[in-house]
């Protein structure tokens, strides 16, 4: 589950793929989070990865979906901990 494209692009590049295996979620803005509900329902997703951002937004995003989504495991990805979000982490990758 990814807040934005260029996130889900990103993550693209840095595995060097042209899909994820799994469905993928995007949600265009964290404002969208309310009619996720709805669509995660009516799925049995045994795990849900999240790419949300490191900032407010994302922050409360990540808290809605956990506390109102019947999925006990959802869980955000720590590897682009320290930047606030995937696609700033690989363009910092490339300026190395």
């Amino acid at each position: 589950m990814f807040e934005g494209i260029l996130d889900f692009l990103s993550v693209l590049e840095i595995k060097k793929v042209a899909e994820l295996d799994g469905d993928v979620i995007i949600l265009n803005s964290t404002s969208l989070k309310s009619r996720l509900l709805d669509f995660l329902s009516q799925r049995n997703y045994e795990t849900i990865f999240t790419f949300f951002d490191h900032d407010k937004a994302g922050v409360e995003a990540l808290d809605y979906i956990k506390l109102k989504s019947a999925h006990p495991d959802i869980r955000q990805q720590t590897f682009y901990e320290g930047f606030i979000d995937v696609n700033e982490y690989l363009q910092s990758k490339r300026k190395k």
